[in-house]
This record gives C-alpha cells, structure tokens and sequence, in this order.
C-alpha cells in the first residue's frame, strides 16, 4: 500500500437513476489538483471507471489528452475502463475516453492463481477505430469482492474493467512512491535520490513489465498483458530484475539517442528477458481521426554481438500508430550487448518529451544487484504475506506474480 497517495475519482451516477452526468473535461482531470496546493497535497493518478461505447477518437478522447499534454501535468496519469462489451471476443469495443492516447487503458484478467492467464470474456477488445492498440494492460475484474456501500465492513462479488481499472491505479500509486522514497536505483528505500516522476514515465514502467497471458502477444484482448510489479520494479533481495530509466528527456525531430545496456549475470540475476517500454504524451489529434499519431518517436533495439535489430510491439518494422512501445529480447546471454535508440521520426513538433524503462540483468550506477533470497525462512515468510494478500483480496498476489 502507498501511504498517504492520492487518487482521484469522480462520482457521475445518481441515486436511483439509470443516468450519468459527466462534468466538462477541465473540471472532471483537475479533481483533487490545483496549483494553490502543493505538489504533495495533489493527487497525480486520476482513476476512471466508466465509460461509453464509442470506439472512436472522439472530442472527449481528444480533450482527455490535450489535458494530459500540458506542461503543469506532465506529473499526471489517468487510468480508464476499457469497458464490458467484448463478449463473443467482439473487436472495436474499447470505448472513449478509453480511447484517448494518453491515458492507460485497463481490461480485465481473471482473478485466481490458476486463472490469471485468462482474459475475461467480457473485457472490451481493441483495436481503437484509428488502428492504436488497446487496452493497454489487463487487471484482475473479475471473481473478486469489493466493498458494499451502505455498510460498514460488508462486501459484495463484483466484476468487470471498472474493478480491474482501480487495482491499475493503486499499483501506480505503488510506482510512484518507489521513485518518491529514494528505492530507485538500488532497490532500497531512502539510498536513492527521491524523484518525481512522470505520468508518462509510471505508464512506461507499469507496461513494461506487463505479462503476456494465453491471448495473443499484444492482440487486441490484452495489448501488453498482465500488470506484474514483481516484473516492473527492482527491490533489493526480492526481485529478480534490474531497473533503470530516463524521465521528461527531450528528442529533436530527426534526432537519435542511443542507450547501451550490456548483460551481467554474474551477480545472481537469472533474469532470462531484456526489456524496454517507450512512452510520450502526444499532442491531441483531432475528433474522429483517422491517423491520430501527432509525434511519431520509434524505439528499436539492436544485438550488437548477432547485430539481430527487434521492433517494437511484435512488429517487423517500425511502429507508426501508437505512442507506446515495447521490445522484449527473450533468452538473453552473458555478455550480451544491447543498444537501444529511440528517434524522433516525424515530429510535428520541434521536439518531443519522452520516458523510458528497463529491465533485465544489466549493472546501474548507484546499485549493486542482490537476488532474491531463496532461503526456507525467506520463502516461509513469502507464503505468509501471500497467504495473508489472499485472504484480503486475491487481487493482490495477480498483481505481484
């Protein structure tokens, strides 16, 4: 749990009727935000469980992200049900503003050790009218409980993407506060300088450890799969994968940058995967476009030893549609040798802010990387923090695995 984070909601339903009213776009992202508060007293995760069945890019999609392109809210990340209309695995049923470009979109998983592979039946499917991919990440929505209005410990058996989309906003709460508490980058709270980090950059790090379950690699039922903070974060002892990142870095239109990150597993990490996840805030497209990328940013990353080249997203070539991207290089080797180069391909504008995560065996200034402990006592004490999660809510051991 993050002590003391803040998330923002908004209550749009009446009391006995079957209607909702939906402030203006303003009102409704700059609840529990406002510049006579510190930057502490604001809330940075706005989390939006409803929806509607418009697969377009539409005026509100549209306004969703000129909010989150401001400046003064490059700290912000709004997480949205993808909506409960896949049944019969039915394409283009994510609906606005889960189809803006900004936000996270959130589908839902099934919620049980055995099961957490499996997408809910339910669970809108992408792609976007425009071709983006989505939903972004699947959550655990369904055969969970949640707390029964009217009583004072009571729950209730609910579900679809307006559970799982709550479980997405907590874990990024659990993301910022990593970065906030000095863990990164030695996996220790308090040996790391606190960071701030950006919407953009939480979205990265949530998505790049994201599991793939029993559907399609980025198809349009899971887009990146499985939110997993086990998979997304480094904690000294605990988890098995080395994380770095660069935050609110700027790339000029037909600019490179390239990163270099070599494999070392001589230190216990037996990590078998490299990864890295992109992310911008793209400007607004316009309503109802067809080609809604404004800024396209390309991520590839190549195997100096083979000199193989990976593109993002599953693709064979470069990503033109959407403003996240992931490559994932599995059965790495001791010694390999990746360089990973983001671009400013067409930009619209002159530059173009970005965030980017890593993950994988590879050393880090300011870390020495300690394995997970695989002791009887260690794993004593594991079974009982998950025994424990379980006994709370299921939704907490889906999240970590």
């Amino acid at each position: 749990m993050a002590k003391n984070a803040k998330i923002a909601f908004t209550d749009i339903g009446f009391v006995g009727v079957d209607a909702l009213s939906i402030p203006p776009t303003t009102d409704l992202l700059n609840t529990g935000r406002s510049t006579s508060r510190s930057y502490e007293e604001n809330a940075h995760i706005h989390s939006a469980s409803w929806g509607s069945t418009d697969n377009r890019y539409t005026g509100q999609a549209r306004a969703f992200d000129t909010f989150m392109s401001r400046n003064q809210n490059s700290d912000f990340l709004v997480v949205v049900a993808a909506g409960n209309s896949g049944t019969g695995n039915t394409l283009n049923t994510v609906g606005n503003p889960a189809t803006a470009k900004n936000v996270l979109t959130v589908g839902s998983h099934l919620n049980s050790i055995s099961t957490m592979n499996t997408v809910s039946t339910f669970s809108s499917r992408g792609p976007t009218a425009d071709g983006r991919l989505k939903p972004d990440v699947l959550a655990p929505g369904q055969i969970l409980n949640s707390a029964r209005s009217g009583t004072n410990c009571g729950l209730m058996g609910l579900q679809g993407t307006s559970m799982a989309t709550p479980a997405v906003s907590g874990s990024a709460a659990l993301v910022r506060e990593y970065f906030e508490k000095g863990y990164f980058p030695a996996g220790v709270e308090g040996e790391g300088k606190p960071i701030q980090p950006s919407g953009a950059l939480v979205k990265a790090v949530l998505m790049n450890g994201a599991q793939f379950v029993s559907a399609a690699p980025y198809g349009n039922s899971q887009g990146f799969g499985r939110i997993s903070l086990t998979k997304s974060i480094y904690i000294s002892g605990q988890t098995d994968v080395a994380l770095d990142v660069d935050d609110e870095r700027f790339i000029e239109d037909g600019e490179s940058r390239v990163y270099t990150k070599k494999v070392n597993t001589t230190n216990g990490c037996m990590n078998t995967e490299f990864r890295a996840t992109l992310v911008w805030v793209d400007p607004a497209g316009s309503a109802f476009c067809r080609n809604c990328l404004v800024n396209d940013v390309d991520l590839q990353v190549t195997n100096t030893q083979t000199g193989k080249t990976y593109f993002p997203n599953g693709r064979s070539s470069r990503d033109t549609v959407n403003n996240a991207e992931r490559v994932i290089v599995e059965n790495v080797k001791e010694g390999d040798t990746f360089e990973i180069t983001v671009t400013g391909t067409n930009l619209s504008d002159e530059r173009q802010k970005y965030a980017i995560a890593f993950t994988g065996c590879f050393e880090i200034d300011g870390a020495v990387f300690v394995p997970p402990e695989t002791s009887s006592a260690k794993g004593s004490n594991m079974m009982g923090v998950i025994s424990v999660a379980s006994t709370v809510a299921v939704a907490i051991v889906a999240l970590l695995l």
